[in-house]
């Protein structure tokens, strides 16, 4: 899983390599490639070239493509103007067929899992933030929906929030010794 490496090639290649080290030949991005760093063409290259990709676009790949940046901060209108200055068309285009949400299925056929930018309960997906002070809304949110895990990038820190169905919040997540999150 890989998420807001925002035009940082070196840190998006070492990352690569340490997965691949590790047999990862599936990748799910979270959207976020563009911006801040210098890189952001080669960056989409590079994870448009990866083998059994699913990418979702985040909001400085969807302000590349789309505009919006004025109710960006000053740092990211200039690294997005960067990156809409050196990207090419064929980066472009891939950038605009990335959904703003992806699902799949989980073991159990009745459940499943959602793959957002930004939040869940953002009806644009990747605008929103979640965090430690709104996280029972965006689990809340999810109650109705077939999806039992959501993946979210775009506040740049690693973070995992549980919502039990008949206790609420505090669920410890535990894996088996051979298994990471």
């Amino acid at each position: 899983m890989l998420a807001d490496v925002h035009g940082n090639l070196a840190a998006l290649e070492a990352v690569i390599a340490a997965a691949e080290a590790e047999g990862v030949d599936s990748w799910l991005f979270l959207g976020d490639a563009v911006g801040y760093g210098p890189h952001s063409r080669e960056v989409v290259a590079r994870l448009a070239s990866l083998p059994n990709f699913a990418g979702i676009r985040g909001n400085h790949d969807h302000m590349l493509c789309f505009g919006g940046e004025h109710e960006a901060n000053s740092l990211a209108r200039a690294s997005l103007a960067h990156a809409r200055r050196t990207m090419d068309e064929t980066g472009r285009a891939w950038l605009m067929t990335l959904p703003v949400e992806l699902r799949g299925p989980l073991a159990d056929a009745d459940q499943g899992w959602l793959a957002v930018h930004g939040a869940p309960v953002d009806p644009a997906r990747f605008t929103a933030y979640v965090y430690s002070l709104n996280f029972r809304a965006n689990l809340e949110h999810l109650v109705a929906d077939p999806a039992r895990l959501c993946f979210h990038g775009h506040t740049h820190v690693p973070a995992v929030y549980c919502l039990r169905k008949a206790a609420g919040v505090g669920e410890q997540l535990e894996l088996d010794e051979d298994r990471e999150l």
